[in-house]
C-alpha cells in the first residue's frame, strides 16, 4: 500500500461541500487523480473526534446509496472525475473552518507497460 502525500489528497475534497444536512454532515471528494476502486473507508474523524462509521453512507449518485458494510463486501469503481458524497450521523458543525480527516483503502487503476 502506497502512502500519498496530504497534498495530493487535499485535491479529493471538494471545496466548500462541508454542510450540516438533517442529521448529520456531510462533505464531497471528487476523483482529480487516478482511476481507482475503494475498497474501504476505515476511519473519518471531524475536527478531531471520530465519526461513528456505522453510521455513515456513501451517495454515489442516481440513486445508488451505500453503507460501509456494503462497500467492503463490494468495492466502487473510483473513476477520474467520479463524485461521491459522504453523510454522517454525526453532531452539526459550527460556522467556521474545520479538520477533516479520512484514511481509507483503494487499488489505483495504474497501467503498467
Amino acid at each position: 500500500m502506497a502512502l500519498i502525500p496530504s497534498l495530493l489528497l487535499k485535491q479529493l475534497y471538494t471545496f466548500g461541500s462541508l454542510q450540516n444536512i438533517e442529521g448529520g454532515v456531510q462533505f464531497s471528494l471528487k476523483n482529480r487523480l487516478s482511476d481507482a476502486t475503494l475498497k474501504e473507508i476505515e476511519q473519518i474523524k471531524l475536527d478531531g473526534r471520530d465519526v461513528a462509521l456505522t453510521a455513515v453512507t456513501l451517495d454515489l449518485g442516481d440513486g445508488d446509496i451505500r453503507t460501509l458494510d456494503q462497500l467492503a463486501g463490494d468495492p466502487i469503481p473510483f473513476p477520474l472525475r467520479r463524485i461521491v458524497t459522504i453523510r454522517t450521523a454525526c453532531p452539526h458543525l459550527g460556522k467556521g473552518k474545520h479538520k477533516i480527516e479520512i484514511k481509507f483503502k483503494t487499488d489505483l487503476g495504474v497501467e503498467r507497460r
